[in-house]
């Protein structure tokens, strides 16, 4: 656990923004970017009864060649979650969708957009998602979530 969070702080380092000073002394990550890593793709998808994997980044798919038993385990983790309960799958990617604007994250935005166009939702869900988050998170954070999702939406048509 410790290799993952030296290499994730490596990462981070190297993407820290001029706003973000200092570093968590436990951790070893930028303070209020903690574990932002873009992993557009990250998880197997069925789709038509195949699995689909977007190509997962570079760094990802060493921590996943370092520890598969782990990959494995979060894998069945997310897949046992999504079975547990009532939630279509529709509902499912838009909740997900939700939880990735409030903990604004920027390539979990844009992964979960991506995933949710692929299964059918449309570009105005979507946004409206965004919306709502406006008197939760505050008019920026979710304008900032929009243009995230617009970065989506707008790739697609194309």
């Amino acid at each position: 656990m410790r290799k993952i969070l030296k290499l994730l702080a490596r990462k981070n380092r190297r993407r820290r923004s001029s706003r973000v000073k200092g570093i968590s002394a436990n951790l070893l990550i930028p303070r209020r970017r903690a574990f932002k890593v873009r992993l557009p793709g990250m998880f197997a998808e069925i789709q038509n009864g195949e699995k689909m994997r977007d190509k997962l980044p570079d760094f990802l798919q060493k921590v996943i060649d370092e520890y598969p038993e782990v990959w494995k385990a979060y894998q069945a983790l997310g897949e046992a979650c999504g079975t547990a309960g009532p939630l279509d799958t529709k509902t499912m990617r838009l909740v997900k969708l939700a939880l990735a604007i409030g903990a604004k994250s920027e390539g979990a935005v844009h992964s979960h957009a991506r995933r949710a166009l692929r299964e059918g939702v449309t570009p105005e869900e979507l946004q409206q998602v965004a919306l709502l988050a406006v008197t939760s998170i505050g008019w920026s954070s979710s304008m900032a979530a929009l243009s995230w999702i617009q970065d989506v939406t707008d790739k697609s048509n194309q």
